[in-house]
C-alpha cells in the first residue's frame, strides 16, 4: 500500500469562447486515432472528455534529435539529474491522425478561443484519414508565453485546444474535439528534503518519500511504501511509474545507472495509490545490493531521485554521489 492522502487536480483555463462557438452540435463525432510527436498520449477516459497529450521536457536538447521523433537525453546529464527518453524539441512535428463522419470540411486546431492555430491541407471527408500537423516550436510560438524560448523549449506550458472540421464557406466549426496538450518539465532531479514520516504538506508533488524492502528468496517484496498527500498527481499530471534501480556496487548516481526496475503506479477508485506489482525478481540471494527510488510522469519526465542524504540516514553509509 502506498500511504498519501488523495487530492483532486485542479482544474485551469477557461473554455466558455470555443463552448460559444461550439454551440449544440452534437450530431458529428471526430475520432483521433493516434498523435505522433509527443511523450504520451491518452484517449478520453473516465471523467475526461478531452485528448490529453504530453511533452516532456526534462533535461537538455537531445545533442542530435530526429525531426520525426522523441529523444533520449538521459545519456547527456550527469548525475542525479532530470531527464527523459522520450524528449521533445522544437523541431518535432506534432501529427495528429483521425476521422469524422462530417461530409465535407476543412480541418483545423483550434485554441480555447476558438482561433484557427493550423490549419490541414485538402478536404476531410467522412470516414477517410486525414492529418494535421505543427512543429513543436509553432506551439510554443502561438502559445506566446512571456519569457518563454521556444527554442530551447525548456519551460512548461499548457495549451487547450480543439481538432475541429470547419465549414469551407463560412468557417463555422461543424465537427470537433477536445485536446489537452500539456508541456511539462518537473523541478530539480532530487527531491532532497523528503522525510520518513511524509508530514511535510507543501512536498506532494515530489514522489516516493520512503519505503521498506523484504526479502523473498530470489526476489525483494516492497512494502511500505510512503507518499506526501496528493501523490500521485504533479502539477497537472499524474505520477505512473516508480523507478527502483538497483546495484552491485553502489546506489546508482544517474539514471544510466545498475538495472531499473520499472513499477506502474494505480490510481485505484477510492483514491489510493498503489504500486501494480511492488515486486522486484531476479536478485541473488547472498549479495548485497543498493537501491534508488525515482519516479516517472504522463510526460516522460524522470526526476525525483531520493537523496544520498536520506539514503545515508537510512542504511547508515557515507557514501555520496
Amino acid at each position: 500500500m502506498i500511504h498519501g492522502r488523495f487530492q483532486k487536480s485542479k482544474v485551469f483555463g477557461a473554455m466558455i469562447a470555443l463552448v460559444a462557438l461550439l454551440g449544440l452540435q452534437t450530431q458529428a463525432e471526430i475520432l483521433v486515432e493516434n498523435i505522433d510527436g509527443v511523450s504520451n498520449w491518452s484517449p478520453p477516459a473516465g471523467m475526461k472528455t478531452a485528448i490529453m497529450a504530453f511533452g516532456g521536457l526534462a533535461g537538455p536538447l537531445c545533442a542530435f534529435p530526429e525531426l520525426t521523433s522523441t529523444c533520449d537525453n538521459c545519456d547527456q546529464v550527469v548525475g542525479l539529474k532530470k531527464c527523459n527518453r522520450k524528449r521533445v524539441h522544437p523541431d518535432l512535428t506534432i501529427k495528429i491522425l483521425f476521422r469524422s463522419d462530417v461530409g465535407s470540411g476543412i480541418a483545423a486546431l483550434l485554441d480555447y478561443k476558438g482561433k484557427i492555430v493550423t490549419l490541414g491541407t485538402g478536404t476531410v471527408s467522412a470516414g477517410e484519414p486525414h492529418t494535421l500537423q505543427m512543429t513543436w516550436r509553432e506551439l510554443c510560438h502561438h502559445k506566446n508565453v512571456p519569457g518563454m524560448n521556444c527554442e530551447l523549449l525548456s519551460q512548461s506550458f499548457r495549451s487547450y485546444l480543439h481538432v475541429a472540421v470547419l465549414n469551407p464557406q463560412t468557417r463555422e466549426i461543424v465537427d470537433s474535439k477536445p485536446l489537452d496538450l500539456i508541456a511539462y518539465t518537473p523541478g530539480e532531479g532530487i527531491a532532497s528534503d523528503l522525510n520518513f514520516g511524509c508530514d511535510t504538506l507543501e512536498e506532494g508533488n515530489r514522489g516516493i518519500c520512503n519505503y521498506g524492502l523484504w526479502r523473498q528468496a530470489d526476489r525483494i517484496r516492497i512494502t511500505p511504501v510512503y507518499v506526501n498527500p496528493g501523490f500521485p498527481f504533479t502539477d497537472h499530471l499524474m505520477f505512473t511509474k516508480a523507478l527502483f534501480q538497483v546495484s552491485e556496487v553502489n546506489f546508482p548516481c544517474s539514471a544510466n545507472e545498475g538495472k531499473t526496475f520499472e513499477i506502474p503506479i494505480i490510481l485505484k477508485d477510492n483514491g489510493e495509490s498503489i504500486l501494480s506489482e511492488p515486486i522486484l525478481e531476479g536478485l541473488e540471494r547472498d549479495k548485497r545490493f543498493f537501491f534508488r527510488v525515482s519516479t516517472e510522469d504522463e510526460a516522460g519526465n524522470i526526476a525525483n531521485f531520493m537523496a544520498d542524504s536520506v539514503l545515508r540516514q537510512r542504511c547508515g553509509t557515507r557514501y555520496s554521489c
